[in-house]
């Protein structure tokens, strides 16, 4: 739990070392900050925009490549695999693959060899 804490509760040597470490430095008056002149929205680089004004796109999913088959979307799922269709990017035929899960087809008798 934080507190503020209270002069009195300082270490006194750590006041006299304070003061003297800060006792040359001067208040800074003036800063001037640089292109500080008639600083409005439009030279800070970013403007307001209307929350009507945003049109939201998703982001397009990048195509996979496997062979000379591009991975297409997900037909169905069961238990231990997942048909995917594949298009051939030589003849342009749709096919379909069965995606096997290896930790599941080790449990089917000559599953795995």
């Amino acid at each position: 739990m934080d507190r503020d804490m209270t002069l009195d509760e300082f270490d006194t040597d750590e006041i006299e070392l304070n003061s003297e470490l800060f006792s040359d430095l001067k208040p800074v008056s003036g800063v001037t900050w640089i292109n500080d002149e008639d600083n409005d929205e439009t030279e800070l680089g970013f403007h307001r925009v209307n929350s009507d004004q945003i049109i939201y796109q998703t982001k397009k999913k990048r195509f996979k490549m496997i062979g000379k088959y591009v991975m297409g979307d997900m037909l169905g799922e069961g238990s231990y695999a997942k048909v995917k269709e594949m298009l051939d990017t030589d003849t342009l035929c749709r096919r379909a693959v069965k995606i096997l899960k290896k930790r599941k087809l080790r449990r089917i008798p000559n599953g795995e060899e």
